[in-house]
């Protein structure tokens, strides 16, 4: 069992499966290479990340060199901001840590 970033695919809080086992850094370095960062929210302790939805809607991951797993994840994340009622409504994606 790792220390993985989740997506909130439900405000009520459901979960998919993890990503970035034990590497917080690589979540930071891929927010930031594909321009999600500046505009994100966390807290002080980084368990808790808020990125905009609309950015997230408008990223065409064909404009990044991405390995298969940052792919899969931004996939994820592009799909929840899509269906999730709570992203569509609140304007943000809630990613977190456990």
């Amino acid at each position: 069992m790792g220390y993985r970033c989740h997506i909130a695919t439900h405000y009520e809080v459901k979960y998919t499966g993890g990503y970035f086992n034990n590497s917080e850094n690589e979540l930071l370095e891929l927010l930031e290479k594909v321009e999600l960062l500046e505009d994100a929210w966390m807290n002080e302790g980084h368990e808790e990340f808020e990125v905009s939805a609309e950015d997230v809607l408008s990223l065409d991951l064909e404009d990044y060199d991405l390995n298969e797993d940052e792919k899969d994840f931004l996939k994820d994340l592009i799909e929840v901001a899509k269906t999730a009622p709570y992203a569509k409504n609140s304007g943000f994606i809630r990613l977190s840590w456990f």
